[in-house]
């Protein structure tokens, strides 16, 4: 018993430490010309298309990493662009892509985590930022986690999704790593704790039209209530 608490206190000892976030560029920002996602984004503007000025450069951020590497960076990352104007809020996001809207002939652009985070300067080019014009870069963004994942900190990374049903009977049919599962329902309630990420669904019952969609998990805890609409009846013509 000595033995095996002196190897315990060893292990405390000699292992690993936490290590913070960090933020790297690993490819750097460029000018993409004539890039066909820009017209979509002028699209949706029709005052601004009308009057034939698009006052805006697009910022794509790709990220890089695995999942949970991803999602963190998606609920962490931002510009900044030095009192020079404000970003427009994230327009679009994309499965492993940010998309903003900057003011033209801003100079500086850096991303950081969060306020107080880490910061990086994508962009200083001598002309300003041009209107009508795309920059794309890819950035690594790495969370304060454990540097050996264990099953507290795994847990991190996971979280329950519930369904409330009506009919109380329905089926819940999830797509999980390519694999089709049906949750346990109980009185109208199906849940399950799942890996970050987004997964199809499809529920059905009979007498009633099937629902599909897309659930996302992430790190809050969220319920889906599904009322699926009644099939016509003999009675309803």
């Amino acid at each position: 018993m000595r033995m095996r608490s002196l190897y315990l206190a060893l292990l405390l000892l000699l292992a690993p430490p936490l290590f913070a976030q960090s933020l790297t560029i690993t490819q750097s920002f460029r000018e993409i010309a004539n890039s066909s996602v820009l017209a979509s984004f002028k699209n949706q503007f029709g005052a601004w298309e009308n009057n034939g000025a698009f006052p805006y450069a697009l910022i794509r951020v790709q990220l890089e990493g695995n999942v949970h590497e991803v999602i963190a960076a998606k609920q962490t990352l931002m510009l900044d662009l030095g009192g020079k104007g404000e970003v427009m809020h994230v327009y679009r996001e994309m499965e492993n892509e940010i998309m903003f809207l900057v003011p033209q002939n801003v100079q500086k652009v850096d991303i950081l985590c969060g306020v107080d985070g880490e910061r990086k300067n994508i962009l200083t080019i001598s002309n300003a930022l041009q209107a009508n014009t795309v920059y794309m870069g890819k950035v690594h963004y790495i969370p304060f986690v454990e540097k050996n994942i264990t099953i507290q900190s795994e847990s991190q990374y996971r979280q329950f999704f519930v369904f409330r049903l009506n009919p109380a009977d329905a089926q819940v049919h999830v797509m999980v790593n390519g694999i089709e599962e049906i949750w346990e329902n109980k009185d109208g309630i199906a849940y399950k704790m799942l890996c970050f990420g987004a997964y199809p669904y499809s529920i059905s019952a009979d007498g009633y039209y099937s629902q599909e969609g897309i659930i996302n998990v992430s790190d809050q805890y969220r319920t889906l209530e599904v009322t699926l609409t009644p099939l016509p009846t003999n009675n309803d013509y």
